[in-house]
């Protein structure tokens, strides 16, 4: 039997890695995703000051979890997913998934820091870089991997965690249908230690700011990817800058001022870009010149 089978030993090791029971008062409402978690996270909080609010039905989205969170006037949302959760904010805005895992991983280093060891913190190509500069600047150690490696490299490497762009977790201390859950606990606790709103809290966990994923129609994908690989790689001319291939293909000048990175990823007849940068400014250039480029090849 696995954890995800029995909601005595989900509630278990949950509260063993954290108590939500020490948080303020706080409604949150969550599509599971199965009923044992939904009866595990019913068992956590049954004896403490957050309101737990349970969306039935076989599935669910955010945009159907967002008029039930506003409707409530709850202090946030969830759906689960087995290795992910989706989160909203008080006001049914998407929590970024990079800001989660800044969350959770802060709260495993403190602990880990606690008992006398560094952490490491694995994290995907299209995380914002706000996640291992605030990890490291708090004492963990940190490390990008490719999307698809984050399991296998939590093993290899004894990670704590491994967290993604798209939301999905791994966790020593959680299985792959669990990852998700535990993460909501831990920012449960979060949200309740401090009296910021999550959507406060999150801006105050994002220095940076992003655009994307921007999904772009494009007749010759490979043919834009090219584009963009000989103006900013072959021939750069916005300064150095760093480049591979990974969870698509990652530019990357943010050790240079001013710092900006973009990805750009082949997406069904299309493709999907990303751009983070330290400011408006520098962040709209980029995205504006990359979408040039990928959707008509002009020079720039």
């Amino acid at each position: 039997m696995t954890e995800a089978d029995d909601p005595d030993r989900l509630v278990a090791v949950l509260r063993d890695a954290v108590d939500p029971r020490d948080a303020r008062a706080l409604h949150v409402v969550v599509h599971a995703g199965t009923p044992g978690h939904a009866e595990a996270l019913q068992q956590l909080l049954a004896d403490g000051p957050v309101r737990l609010t349970l969306v039935s039905g076989p599935g669910a989205d955010l945009s159907d979890l967002r008029s039930v969170v506003l409707e409530h006037g709850a202090d946030a949302g969830a759906v689960l997913a087995g290795d992910a959760v989706h989160l909203l904010d008080e006001r049914g805005e998407p929590v970024p998934p990079s800001t989660v895992l800044t969350v959770v991983g802060l709260r495993l280093t403190a602990a880990e820091l606690a008992a006398g060891r560094v952490p490491l913190v694995l994290h995907d190509d299209l995380t914002s870089r706000a996640v291992p500069d605030l990890l490291a600047a708090a004492g963990a150690a940190t490390a990008r991997v490719h999307r698809a490696e984050l399991a296998e490299q939590l093993a290899v490497r004894g990670a704590v965690l491994g967290g993604g762009a798209d939301g999905r977790l791994v966790a020593r201390d959680a299985g792959p249908a669990t990852a998700g859950l535990l993460a909501l606990v831990h920012v449960l606790a979060e949200l309740g230690r401090q009296p910021h709103t999550l959507s406060v809290l999150a801006e105050l966990y994002q220095p940076y700011v992003t655009a994307g994923p921007i999904a772009v129609e494009v007749a010759d994908a490979d043919g834009a990817v090219a584009r963009v690989v000989e103006a900013y790689v072959t021939h750069p001319g916005g300064g150095p800058v760093e480049s591979e291939e990974g969870d698509g293909l990652l530019v990357s000048h943010w050790d240079a001022p001013p710092p900006w990175w973009f990805a750009v990823r082949h997406l069904g007849d299309g493709v999907e870009l990303t751009v983070e940068a330290a400011d408006e400014d520098v962040l709209d250039k980029v995205r504006d010149d990359v979408l040039s480029l990928l959707r008509t090849g002009e020079d720039r």
